[in-house]
């Protein structure tokens, strides 16, 4: 078989439990009544349909938890992968080394060429550049909801499917007795090295452990269960495989307070390891993630596979919906080799721009683009820069960028020409800078040996670069984050070993301080000069992982520093290094401070952290009120958080994601919560929505991670999944604002009674201590007691009073009757207005009219 890397695939889409469920079928609309099923399940798992991009014998593919399902004409596989053993919350552990399964499901006897029928479309697409060839790229891939296997047996069709983001399959009889033929299916279990059947299940044992797969249900035409004979086992085949009961679907689930949405992207190894996870967000809500994840090839044989050798990984991107509820696109980006994707940023249009790392000979480029070719030899990785069209179906541009040792691009940003700036590392002596450039020579003394940052920026097109210049000193020096203002000047923050990094003689500090610290620098618009550069530290290694600029010049940077001397400004929110001891050494805290236009200041500089391992992550965001948010992992249970808190509880394992808003001085948080399961949860990326509203992604080991009801993956898949997550940080707040009034009959003449009927409904995420007043209009007499659903109302005179709470979720009904006494003042209608006061600050009004109109008596005319 073709062991091209362009015949993996990606699992980073779907997750689900390994089990295959059967499930009764949904009563048909008028839709889908040609067959049984007709979009059967219900639309949580996908189901990649093959036109190419996969080895000629897979059909479909879709993830399981911990596997991922293959559908091929005769026979359906569920390959497995070992579970990695990460050391540290970057996952920089082991990862798919040990023994893998292969099982092959198949019917003996049955149709080998049935005729497979996708059903269900779903309106995300996948886009797979995989390899530098363009006639095997891959757009616009079709994804399903589930397969039928049409006459897998003469009459029995096969349909799989998900139901409750887990797979579920049965058997379809279009016939009018199916009994004979039913005695005679048989499942044949290829790989296993003992099958059981116990109760209602089949257990199989396999060389990296146990599973288990419930039998099949059976149901007629009309959707109705059959009768089947009773199942028995007879070594690695089951006889008449089929479930007398069905299984119960999973009960519903509210989303937590400040949780907008929460969901997995992960497959049956690692996504988004090594800190390879950003996140961008555009006007809509939409969600744009790249990063890197793994995959294993299309198996051949069934049984036990040895995958002692390092998985290799592509890039990808994912676009999500504003809800969270499913992935608008999904793209693949790799060759040959690891490829990670590391950094990125959206235009206005919805253009997706990505750089990261490669260490594929073909990683895909286009023509005309600056640098076609790979450049590494010995040393494998080269940086990349790739812009993708709107809906992620093609290369606009993509480039190599680098020379002939290692170059990893972390850092990217847009101006506003859609020029394209990069940051990274390089340990290429002759990386590619440009005339009149600010550093055009490598710095360190052995060439291939230490690193230097790099600052490059690439035209619109792609094609050249405006200019690219080294930064550092003799020293290893890395750029890690990067930031443009409107005048084109670029910020750049990262780490130095450099006692002669480069600094300006005004800058805050100008001297090295110990190990390593991290540095701020400001190139000009040309790149040929220093606007300012800084570094900034303790007497321990100190690097600095992200920055944003304002509108005024301020530069905002956050990072890790082990330095209990890191500069602090009075009024900071903490000044205190948080410490702690971590093996032989102590523990590192975050940092976050501001930087004045100057480079000469700071405004605030504040740690974060408390008494054990704070790491710091590769992204964070500034608002219009000059707040800055914050991402990162923690071990200290003891890591502040703010009352209005998603998670105010350190949830244990290894650590947990943060997310933090400090107020515009530095001095306070105004938002901060823990983010995790019992596993390991750290926050590298960050992105701010609507106001308040902030995204965050990285990675999770935790099965238990918080995820919200209707997500695009709720299930954990094993190893590290991605995690997006959408939060508020708002307080929490009653909502009153679905409260409505009506009146019945809406017309009516003197004498009548017309009733109405105010609901108060709270749909916030805080009971409401509520008081309502509706004074009656003169017109409007009231006609017998108020009633009220909770509590009692008080009437005096022509004013009804009501005080209560109202918890969340909670619906409370005041009914009260009213006699229309006089149409005279209704011009022509009268209008009754409740007030209602949620106890936070908020004041509905809800009004209901009533139309009067006058009776006209006969006028009878008597002559004299």
């Amino acid at each position: 078989m073709d062991t091209h890397k362009g015949g993996r695939f990606w699992p980073t889409l779907i997750i689900a439990a390994l089990l295959l469920i059967s499930s009764p079928s949904p009563a048909p609309t008028s839709a889908q009544t040609a067959r049984p099923g007709a979009t059967w399940g219900d639309g949580s798992l996908m189901f990649v349909e093959n036109v190419g991009q996969f080895h000629p014998q897979a059909r479909f593919q879709v993830y399981s938890s911990g596997a991922v399902l293959w559908l091929a004409e005769d026979a359906l596989w569920l390959v497995k992968s070992p579970p990695p053993s990460p050391l540290s919350p970057d996952g920089r552990g082991e990862r798919g080394w040990g023994e893998g399964f292969a099982l092959r499901l198949s019917f003996p006897g049955s149709n080998r060429h049935p005729r497979l029928e996708p059903f269900d479309r779903r309106d995300t697409v996948f886009n797979y550049y995989l390899g530098n060839d363009p006639a095997r790229w891959r757009t616009h891939v079709p994804v399903w909801g589930g397969v039928r296997y049409i006459d897998l047996f003469p009459g029995i069709d096969l349909e799989v499917s998900g139901q409750n983001g887990q797979p579920a399959w049965r058997m379809v009889c279009r016939q009018a007795d199916c009994g004979a033929d039913l005695q005679n299916i048989r499942l044949r279990v290829a790989g296993a090295s003992r099958v059981e059947l116990v109760g209602s299940a089949i257990h199989v044992a396999t060389a990296s452990g146990k599973l288990t797969l419930p039998l099949l249900q059976v149901i007629s035409l009309d959707g109705t269960p059959l009768q089947s004979p009773p199942p028995a086992s007879e070594g690695l085949e089951i006889s008449a495989p089929f479930s007398r009961t069905t299984a119960l679907t999973a009960s519903s689930q509210d989303n937590p307070h400040g949780l907008l949405y929460s969901t997995l992207l992960g497959g049956d190894k690692d996504d988004c390891p090594y800190g390879s996870c950003a996140i961008a967000v555009d006007s809509d809500g939409n969600a744009y993630v790249t990063g890197m994840t793994e995959s294993w090839d299309f198996p051949t044989t069934p049984g036990a596979f040895d995958t002692s050798y390092p998985v290799l990984g592509d890039a990808f991107v994912a676009k999500l919906k504003p809800d969270g509820d499913g992935l608008a696109y999904a793209t693949l980006l790799g060759g040959g080799k690891e490829d990670e994707g590391r950094a990125i940023v959206v235009d206005r249009a919805g253009h997706v721009y990505v750089t990261g790392v490669t260490a594929s000979d073909n990683f895909p480029t286009t023509s005309g683009a600056y640098d076609e070719s790979y450049n590494a030899g010995y040393y494998p990785d080269d940086a990349f820069v790739v812009k993708l069209n709107s809906d992620g179906s093609g290369l606009v541009y993509a480039t190599y960028l680098g020379g002939t040792a290692n170059d990893r691009a972390t850092g990217i940003a847009l101006d506003g020409a859609n020029n394209v700036y990069v940051t990274g590392s390089t340990q290429s002596s002759d990386f590619p800078t440009t005339q009149g450039a600010f550093d055009p020579i490598y710095n360190p003394p052995s060439p291939q040996g230490e690193l230097d940052a790099f600052v490059t920026k690439l035209n619109a097109n792609g094609t050249e670069l405006v200019y690219s210049t080294y930064l550092g000193g003799g020293a290893d020096d890395g750029g890690q984050a990067i930031a443009v203002d409107d005048s084109g000047n670029a910020y750049v923050t990262g780490s130095t070993q450099s006692g002669d990094f480069p600094t300006t003689p005004e800058a805050f500090d100008s001297g090295q301080n110990g190990a390593g610290d991290a540095f701020v620098t400001k190139l000009n618009a040309a790149g040929s000069a220093l606007a300012y550069s800084t570094f900034l530290g303790g007497s321990e290694y100190d690097s600095g992982t992200a920055i944003v600029v304002d509108a005024a010049g301020n530069a905002y940077v956050q990072g890790s520093t082990f330095s209990s001397a890191f500069p602090t400004t009075p009024g900071a929110f903490d000044d205190s290094f948080g410490g702690g001891v971590c093996g032989s050494g102590s523990c590192s805290d975050v940092f976050v401070l501001k930087m004045d236009p100057t480079g000469a200041h700071l405004v605030y500089a504040t740690f974060l952290g408390d008494d054990d391992q704070e790491y710091a992550g590769n992204a964070m965001a500034i608002d219009s009120a000059g707040r800055a948010y914050v991402t990162g992992g923690t071990r200290s249970a003891g890591f502040p958080t703010t009352a209005s808190a998603f998670d105010s509880t350190y949830n244990g394992g290894y650590g947990d994601a943060f997310v933090v808003e400090l107020n515009s001085t530095g001095s306070g948080l105004d938002y901060a919560t823990f983010l995790g399961g019992s596993g390991i949860d750290f926050g590298y990326a960050l992105a701010l929505g609507d106001t308040d509203q902030v995204y965050v992604a990285g990675h999770t080991q935790s099965s238990d991670f918080p995820t919200t009801a209707g997500a695009f993956d709720t299930t954990h898949s094993g190893g590290y999944d991605a995690f997006v997550s959408k939060i508020s940080t708002l307080p929490p707040a009653p909502d009153l604002s679905q409260s409505s009034k009506r009146v019945s009959p809406d017309t009516a003449v003197v004498g009548q009674v017309v009733t109405f009927t105010l609901r108060m409904v709270n749909s916030g995420a805080l009971t409401a201590t509520v008081s309502c007043t509706d004074t009656l209009p003169a017109e409007l007499q009231l006609h017998g007691a108020p009633v009220a659903s909770v509590g009692t109302p008080v009437v005096n005179g022509q004013t009804i009073t009501w005080a209560e709470e109202i918890p969340v979720g909670t619906t409370v009904t005041i009914t009260y009757a009213t006699e229309l006494t006089s149409t005279t003042t209704l011009t022509p209608t009268t209008c009754n207005e409740a007030h209602i006061n949620d106890g936070a600050g908020q004041v509905y009004r809800r009004r209901a009219y009533v139309n009067g109109y006058h009776i006209y008596l006969p006028l009878v005319r008597r002559d004299p």
